[in-house]
């Protein structure tokens, strides 16, 4: 949850200037939140998706990126033991 200590950025992740900052509020990253249109603007084709829960919000992301159009890469060692 916003604002929660497990909602703070590691160090190798902090914000630095030219960010792109898109709350989420729902599993999918693509839902609500304005992802679709920044990507398409930006001429972006692939996703890199990563998470704490691989079988919840990973996979909501991955089904909203598939049906958009995206190519869909989740790193086998990032994936989260279900």
């Amino acid at each position: 949850m916003k604002g929660t200590e497990g909602s703070e950025l590691v160090d190798e992740l902090k914000l630095k200037e030219g960010d792109y900052v898109l709350e989420k509020r729902a599993y999918s990253a693509f839902h609500e939140t304005g992802l679709d249109m920044l990507l398409r603007t930006l001429g972006v084709d692939t996703v890199i998706l990563t998470g704490l829960h691989t079988n919840i919000c990973v996979r909501h992301t991955a089904a909203d990126a598939f049906f958009k159009g995206y190519r869909i890469i989740v790193p086998k060692d990032l994936l989260t033991p279900i």
